[in-house]
Order: structure tokens, then C-alpha cells, then sequence
């Protein structure tokens, strides 16, 4: 009776009152006892034993995820690292106060106009910066370009010194070029008044009479008591 009366209420003790180790151990008397660990004088209950006493039911399905917790908070900032090494000096650009660098192509314009009478025409021109070597009368050079032509006939307005060196320029007023020490001018505009063999480009003169870093002159003489006009676009390249 007494065995009867403990496996009764074992049977009715619901399972969520054990502990999720816990064991089911008989005695020798037929005593039920819930243990962590059976005696060695008990026998514990096999699970197909606590099944068939309807102790161990089936596995229950998983619970629901729990919700996502809350960021953490940011870390502390790194240290800064540390400065990294200085780079190489870079090239030092061109300044305009300086002599061109060999090889550096500049451009510019040049004209005026003179009303009649007058004997002789002139016409200066500046460089951006001064050429390294002065610009002689050899290193400036008129193009016949064909406005010059059609005002001229030919080159019979250019000097012998400026047919000569026609070779030397090999560029248009759209595109104006010259060879390393040379100053090429590109006529666009001329007067029909310009005197037989006297266009000619020369050095601007110094102080004490030698050559121009800083600019040159384009000069004829008029062949008529008319207006005379002269416009250009010019190249020069340092050596």
C-alpha cells in the first residue's frame, strides 16, 4: 500500500518539478525517490520506463526567438596615427620675372598704325619674360604669310636678310611656331603702302647698344603718302 500511495503521487507530480538532471530511483522496499544521483542499493528508472508511465512525453517544439537587444554603445576613438613622412618638392613653376626655360614656346601680338604723312613705320613687341640670350636682328624673322603676299606681290617687300631665312618659320598665324633662338612673326594685316624690300623685324636696343631680352620691333617705310597698317601674331622658343 504504501508503495502504491508513492508511485501515485510520483505519477501526478507534474515534470516541471524536477530538475532537468534529476533521476528517478527505486529501492529494494519499492520506494520512488527523485535524485541527482541513485544509491547503488536503488535502481533508476530508464527512460522507456518513466515513457511507458507516461513521465516523459514528447519533446516540446523551440520557443520563439527573443527580441534583438539594444546596441551597444560606441567605442572609445582610436589614437591618431602617427604623421606620415613628407613628400619630395615638387618642380618649381615658371615665373614671368625669370628668362624662359630652354625649350618653352611663347606667344603674343604686335601692330600700329600711322596716319600720313610719315617717313617710317614702327611697331614693338614684349615678351611675357625675358628670352635667356638677347634677340638679335638674326633671330627675328617675318613670315611671307599669304596676306603679306597679296599685299606685296610676292616677297619683294621683305628684305633680302628676311627672303633668305623664310625656311626657318614653318608655322601659319592660326599656329605659330619657331625653332629653339628664333622669333617668327606672322603677318595677318598689311597696308598696300609698304616700300619695296623694306619689312624687316629687328632688335630693340639697349643702353649701351647691344640687343633686347624684353622685345623687338617690326619696321618698313611707306611706298605712298597713304595710311599705312600692320598687324601680326608672333612665336618665339627659347634655346
Amino acid at each position: 500500500m504504501k508503495r502504491l500511495l508513492l508511485l501515485s503521487i510520483f505519477l501526478f507530480t507534474p515534470l516541471a518539478a524536477f530538475a532537468a538532471n534529476s533521476l528517478v530511483c527505486v529501492a529494494r522496499s519499492g520506494g520512488i525517490t527523485v535524485r541527482t544521483k541513485c544509491l547503488k542499493s536503488e535502481t533508476r528508472l530508464s527512460s522507456g520506463s518513466l515513457t511507458a508511465m507516461g513521465l516523459a512525453g514528447p519533446t516540446g517544439q523551440t520557443g520563439a526567438a527573443g527580441q534583438t537587444g539594444a546596441a551597444g554603445q560606441t567605442g572609445a576613438a582610436g589614437q591618431t596615427g602617427a604623421a606620415g613622412a613628407t613628400g619630395a618638392q615638387g618642380v618649381r613653376g615658371i615665373s614671368a620675372f625669370e628668362p624662359l626655360p630652354s625649350g618653352t614656346t611663347v606667344r603674343g601680338v604686335i601692330g600700329n598704325s600711322l596716319d600720313l604723312p610719315a617717313s617710317d613705320f614702327v611697331a614693338y613687341g614684349s615678351l611675357p619674360s625675358p628670352a635667356p640670350v638677347p634677340l638679335t636682328d638674326a633671330a627675328i624673322i617675318i613670315k611671307a604669310t599669304v596676306p603679306l603676299l597679296a599685299a606685296c606681290t610676292s616677297q619683294a617687300c621683305l628684305t633680302a636678310n628676311e627672303q633668305a631665312n623664310q625656311s626657318l618659320c614653318t608655322g601659319t598665324s592660326t599656329n605659330p611656331t619657331a625653332p629653339p633662338g628664333l622669333l617668327c612673326i606672322y603677318p595677318t594685316i598689311l597696308s598696300f603702302g609698304i616700300g619695296l624690300n623694306s619689312l624687316q623685324g629687328l632688335a630693340v636696343s639697349t643702353d649701351d647698344g647691344s640687343a633686347s631680352k624684353f622685345g623687338f620691333k617690326v619696321t618698313f617705310i611707306p611706298a605712298f603718302a597713304t595710311d599705312s597698317r600692320f598687324e601680326a601674331v608672333w612665336a618665339y622658343t627659347a634655346p
